[in-house]
């Protein structure tokens, strides 16, 4: 099965490693660990893409404007 990332939009193998599958759970707030009742929605991306995209979510981009 090939599907396309969410981010990038390129082709990827969900069975290959470096991908991840988008879910929705139930998490208590403040918590980062114990998540409940998993349930598979649509989405596949590259883990790369997945962590640039947090990175750009909370501001914390490496690239870096220069004018000269």
């Amino acid at each position: 099965m090939k599907v396309n990332c969410e981010f990038c939009g390129t082709e990827l193998d969900p069975q290959r490693k470096g991908c991840m599958k988008y879910v929705q759970c139930w998490v208590e707030p403040g918590k980062a660990s114990g998540i409940k009742l998993v349930t598979d929605a649509a989405g596949w991306a590259h883990r790369i893409c997945v962590e640039t995209e947090d990175k750009k979510r909370k501001g914390w981009t490496n690239q870096k404007e220069v004018l000269f």
